[in-house]
């Protein structure tokens, strides 16, 4: 087994909660294996504050194939937060291959204005309350990555800061004149 497939191993078996003990994701391809995993394991939600949607993660083929079998299951949802702006984002794959289902409800997508994301540094995803993928610093893909009972106040405090973030910027963009 080679380095990378050990890595994605005990990835699956920390989003799952088979490994409780977290992990750390260093590089960009630990990330895009923590990203396709975390979608795997996700059976109902997955939140997403990206800087950008990276095109080097998130504009994978087989990544852009597993969130298509994620949204094919039933009654699951995908929110996401984007610090980048529209029109850098709306230019990447991942948008693109998903543009007609955002605000269809499966797909929530909502962007983040400088004003509030200079109040912070980190990202995060969360799988199902359960799990989660955080960067304290945005700027770099050095994360740690846990599951399981032990993750779980954890990925259930980021899924709540995910969603008041989400709904500030939500009633932000409703008071901004078209």
């Amino acid at each position: 087994m080679s380095e990378l497939e050990e890595y994605r191993t005990r990835i699956r078996a920390a989003l799952i909660g088979e490994d409780e003990r977290p992990m750390f994701n260093g590089s960009l391809r630990h990330a895009q294996i923590v990203i396709e995993e975390a979608f795997k394991a996700a059976s109902k939600q997955v939140r997403i504050l990206s800087n950008g949607l990276d095109s080097e993660c998130y504009g994978q083929q087989p990544l852009i194939d597993i969130v298509r079998q994620f949204l094919n299951m039933k009654e699951t949802t995908l929110s996401i937060l984007v610090e980048k702006s529209r029109d850098d984002v709306c230019q990447g794959r991942f948008y693109k291959n998903f543009e007609s289902e955002i605000g269809e409800g499966r797909i929530k997508l909502a962007f983040v204005p400088a004003e509030i994301s200079d109040d912070y540094q980190f990202n995060f995803l969360v799988v199902d309350e359960s799990a989660y993928r955080f960067e304290a610093d945005r700027r770099m893909p050095e994360a740690v990555v846990a599951g399981g009972a032990s993750a779980a106040d954890a990925a259930q405090n980021l899924a709540r800061l995910f969603d008041s973030l989400f709904a500030r910027v939500s009633a932000r963009a409703q008071l901004q004149p078209a």
